[in-house]
C-alpha cells in the first residue's frame, strides 16, 4: 500500500534496506538524511526491540517519526520490490564506482551492517553492486556516511536529468 501511495503522488520509488544495521546513532542518522533527500521508506528486518525510540527520534531530529519504516523479511522485500520493477542496488567495496552507475528511476539501496557490510544473501539478490572509492589504508566509511553520499548522488542524478 506504500507503493500505491507513491505512484498516486507521481513519485519515483526510492527505498533503503538496512541489512542488520545495529547502532541507534547510525539508524537515526540514516533516517534523517533519508527524510531530507526524499526517500519513500526504509525497510528493516523484524526486530525484537523497537527501532523508533526517544533516542532515535532525538538523533534523527524527528525524521524517525516522519519516514515510513517497514519491518519485514528482507528477502521477501527484495522479491516484492523486483516484482514492481524497482532496481535493487547493494553497496559493496568491490562494486562499480557509484558515480559510474545510473541511479535514476525506481531504486532501492541496500546498506549493510557496521561490522560486515551487506550480507552475501542480499548481495546475491542485488541487480547491481556499487562502491565508494577510497584511498588505500581506509577499509570503509561509517554506514550513515556511505548512505548519505549515495542518497545524495541519486538525488543529484535525478535533478540533473
Amino acid at each position: 500500500e506504500l507503493l500505491d501511495k507513491i505512484y498516486q503522488e507521481n513519485k519515483i520509488p526510492f527505498f533503503l534496506i538496512l541489512d542488520n544495521i545495529k547502532y541507534t546513532q547510525n539508524i537515526a542518522a540514516i533516517m534523517r538524511t533519508a527524510f531530507a533527500v526524499g526517500v519513500n521508506g526504509i525497510i528493516v528486518p523484524p526486530s525484537h526491540k523497537p527501532l523508533v525510540t526517544d533516542e532515535t527520534i532525538r538523533i534523527s531530529m524527528g525524521a524517525a517519526e516522519r519516514i515510513p519504516l517497514v519491518e519485514m523479511n528482507l528477502f521477501e522485500a527484495v522479491k516484492k520490490l523486483k516484482e514492481e520493477d524497482i532496481r535493487i542496488v547493494g553497496v559493496h567495496m568491490e562494486g562499480r564506482e557509484y558515480f559510474k552507475s545510473n541511479l535514476k528511476g525506481p531504486i532501492t539501496l541496500i546498506l549493510g551492517a557496521e561490522d560486515v557490510g551487506v550480507s552475501t544473501g542480499m548481495l546475491d539478490r542485488a541487480d547491481e553492486k556499487i562502491s565508494i572509492p577510497m584511498k588505500e589504508g581506509i577499509g570503509s566509511l561509517n554506514v550513515s556516511v556511505s548512505g548519505a553520499i549515495l542518497m545524495y548522488e541519486k538525488l543529484r542524478q535525478e535533478v540533473a536529468s
